[in-house]
């Protein structure tokens, strides 16, 4: 039985990978837990809604104490801690510098095309940069700039399986049709 860590530490990096997974990761019986490390722990059910049992959410430790992190991972012992930044998030830098004292795998998904650039800038300005053991990127070109920009990376070690968050329209029923959002709505089409 697998445990995963996701980082959480906004909305937007609920959105771009957690939500997309949620019911993959609940269905998985090989997966036992799914710790949440996020600021919005405490206020789970009003920020996140409704998780199964097998998802755990915990509150990030004081951001510049990494002998918090360490302890928080050895507590729940995950075997995968997954990230959306390589500390551009100052919320990311110490779950993953924690993560490789323990000598737990990090991976990184890269959560957009412009995010590549965005680890560029920071390394550049020598801000804290902590890279995974893999990655996950959207396409072949952010996998491309991602090795230019972090040569240190190997090729083998970033999957390219495209934007995640597309993935919930892939249900058919989950996009309203032009008229059924215009009924709900209470509008009136004009363009006919």
């Amino acid at each position: 039985m697998m445990k995963f860590l996701f980082s959480v530490p906004t909305g937007y990096h609920l959105r771009e990978l957690v939500m997309p997974l949620k019911e993959l990761l609940e269905a998985d019986t090989d997966i036992s837990q799914i710790v949440v490390m996020s600021p919005g722990a405490k206020h789970r059910v009003k920020i996140f809604g409704s998780y199964s049992d097998k998802f755990l959410f915990v509150e990030n430790p004081p951001i510049d104490d990494i002998a918090q992190h360490v302890e928080v991972l050895r507590q729940h012992s995950p075997d995968v801690v997954i990230t959306d930044t390589v500390g551009i998030d100052p919320l990311d830098y110490p779950i993953l510098k924690a993560a490789q004292e323990l000598e737990i795998k990090p991976l990184t998904f890269i959560a957009s095309w412009d995010n590549v650039w965005k680890i560029n800038r920071h390394m550049q300005a020598n801000k804290g940069v902590a890279f995974a053991d893999s990655f996950i990127v959207w396409n072949e070109m952010m996998k491309d700039h991602l090795l230019q920009v972090a040569p240190q990376v190997s090729e083998d070690k970033i999957a390219v399986i495209g934007a995640p968050r597309l993935d919930y329209f892939w249900h058919d029923d989950r996009i309203p049709t032009k008229q059924s959002l215009y009924e709900y709505l209470g509008l009136e089409d004009t363009s006919r």
